[in-house]
Order: structure tokens, then C-alpha cells, then sequence
């Protein structure tokens, strides 16, 4: 990680990992429901006790069940079953 320990908001890394994002990628269920996740990881020292909310847990369980719908995660489920997986 090339950004500075306490200001995440810029990145010394000679080169961008992307160039661009396909507006689709980033108007679907499972990227909403990540980037409000998201929001509840604000505090970027360590050392600081996070306080857990209902709304913080609903947020996981909700980006959880995004994810899990998609296609390569059904997939995956699909594979994991075949080898005798649950």
C-alpha cells in the first residue's frame, strides 16, 4: 500500500490500477450494497474501538446476500456441492 498511514484519499503509485469503470458495473445491486458497507468503515486507525450498530449489521447482511446471488457465486455454490460440500 503506497498511500500515506493516515490520509487514504490519495495513492503515490506511479501507475492507476484502472483507467476506467463501466457505469454498469457500478449501478448494480451487489456494488450498492457494497458501497454502503462501505460507509460504516470510517475510521482507518486500529487502535480505535469500532462501535457496531444494527444498521452496520444489516449492511453486511445485505451486501452478503448481494453477492451470494450473483452468477459466479452460484457457481461456485454449484462446484462446492458436486464435491460433497454443504
Amino acid at each position: 500500500n503506497m498511500a500515506s498511514h493516515k490520509d487514504f484519499h490519495h495513492d503515490n503509485a506511479p501507475r492507476h490500477l484502472f483507467t476506467s469503470v463501466d457505469r454498469d458495473a457500478i449501478s448494480g445491486a451487489t456494488f450498492k450494497a457494497f458501497d454502503n458497507l462501505l460507509s460504516f468503515y470510517n475510521e482507518p486507525d486500529a487502535d480505535v474501538q469500532e462501535l457496531v450498530t444494527s444498521d452496520w449489521l444489516f449492511a453486511i447482511d445485505a451486501f452478503l446476500d448481494a453477492v451470494t446471488i450473483t452468477p459466479v457465486m452460484k457457481r461456485a455454490q454449484q462446484y462446492l456441492t458436486s464435491q460433497g460440500h454443504e
